[in-house]
C-alpha cells in the first residue's frame, strides 16, 4: 500500500506542476474484510485514482488471502490437491456462469482459459471462491465494470487439498 501511496505523490505532483492553481488528482484507498474463520482472512483493498490530465481514473481492487495458522500469504494452488486439475474447472465453471449473464457480449473467453494469471483475483467467502474478472479481461465495455463468479465449495469438494486450508469446506 505504501507503494501506491508513493506512486500517486509522484504522479500527482508532475501533474501539479502544469497546473497554475492546485490539482484535481486524488486517491482513495479503502478496504473490505470478506472472510475471516477457520483460520483464513479474506479481504479486498480497492484503490481509485485520479491524476490531473488523465483520460479516466485509474481503479482496481487487488485481493488478498491469508492462512492464519501458517502465518503466509495464501495462494489459490495451496487450496487444492496436486493432481486435480482445478484450472480448467475454474475456467468451465466461469464462462457457463458469464456467459449466462452476457451471452453474446462476452467477447472473448481468452480471459478465462485454464491459466493462473486468469484467476489470480480471488477472494474466500463463507460459500466459496468468489474470482473477480475486469471487463477488459473478459473483452466487455467499459460501463460493464468488474464481474465476479462464486463457485461454492460444493462443487470444488473433489478437488480441495485433503488437510489443508480449505479441508472444513469438503
Amino acid at each position: 500500500m505504501l507503494a501506491e501511496i508513493q506512486t500517486f505523490r509522484i504522479d500527482a505532483a508532475v501533474a501539479a506542476e502544469s497546473v497554475e492553481e492546485g490539482t484535481g488528482s486524488m486517491l482513495q484507498m479503502d478496504y473490505a474484510v470478506v472472510f475471516n474463520q477457520q483460520g483464513l482472512f479474506s479481504m479486498v483493498l480497492h484503490k481509485l485514482s485520479f491524476i490531473e490530465n488523465s483520460q479516466r481514473p485509474g481503479e482496481i481492487n487487488l485481493p488478498y488471502n491469508y492462512d492464519l495458522k501458517n502465518n503466509r500469504p495464501l495462494a489459490l494452488a495451496d487450496l487444492f490437491n496436486e493432481k486435480a486439475d482445478y484450472l480448467t474447472f475454474l475456467s468451465e465453471y466461469c464462462t457457463a456462469d458469464l456467459k449466462t449473464r452476457f451471452n453474446e457480449a462476452l467477447n472473448t473467453t481468452e480471459g478465462l482459459a485454464p491459466a493462473a494469471e486468469n484467476f489470480a483475483h480471488w477472494n474466500l467467502t463463507a460459500g466459496g471462491i468468489e474470482f473477480t474478472f475486469s471487463n477488459f479481461q473478459l473483452g466487455l465495455d467499459n460501463a460493464t465494470g468488474d464481474q465476479s463468479v462464486l463457485v461454492p465449495y460444493s462443487a470444488l469438494k473433489s478437488m480441495i487439498q485433503s488437510n489443508g486450508p480449505l479441508d472444513w469446506a469438503k
